[in-house]
């Protein structure tokens, strides 16, 4: 009685170990694919966030001369701008405000060039205008790189470092 005693203890740890050991391994699993998740959903919204500025800029030259005072693309925007902006890399946010800022006052430039002939502020609004679309361009594959970043450092289920 005394070893069937001793052997059913043993087998209840033994069970209770094998439980913990589980759900510590579940667990564990669960934490890395949760993150997983948040990582690629977070990644997956700032690229779409540069994507969208990009296309946003795009249509900014031509809005920029347009004579018939439609602001709607302007008003577009910035809207998108205020639901969006912390989802930019800084380095085409702050771009893509001046951009769509300048293309508001671009009108009152080409005014003063046609009133005065002075085109200083007008070439240097259209550099502005023009040039935001690549430096948006180039940071769009930000986000990419992160995510290969975030990829190569992340531990696999073992606990060491992995490619996976």
């Amino acid at each position: 009685m005394n070893s069937t005693l001793i052997s059913a203890i043993i087998t209840a740890i033994a069970s209770i170990f094998g439980v913990i050991l589980g759900s510590y391994i579940t667990l564990r699993k669960f934490k890395y694919e949760r993150k997983d998740k948040y990582i690629f959903a977070a990644l997956y919204k700032k690229l779409k966030a540069h994507q969208e500025a990009y296309n946003l800029s795009w249509d900014l030259p031509s809005v920029a001369h347009r004579s018939n005072g439609d602001d709607s693309h302007l008003k577009e925007c910035e809207k998108w701008f205020r639901k969006n902006s912390l989802y930019l890399e800084p380095d085409a946010r702050e771009p893509f405000y001046k951009v769509y800022g300048t293309a508001w006052i671009y009108k009152t430039y080409l005014d003063i060039w046609k009133e005065t002939g002075n085109d200083t502020e007008l070439k240097k609004a259209w550099e502005d205008i023009t040039s935001a679309i690549s430096i948006i361009e180039q940071n769009i594959v930000k986000p990419l790189i992160e995510l290969d970043i975030l990829r190569k450092e992340e531990y696999d289920y073992k606990g060491k470092k992995g490619d996976s």
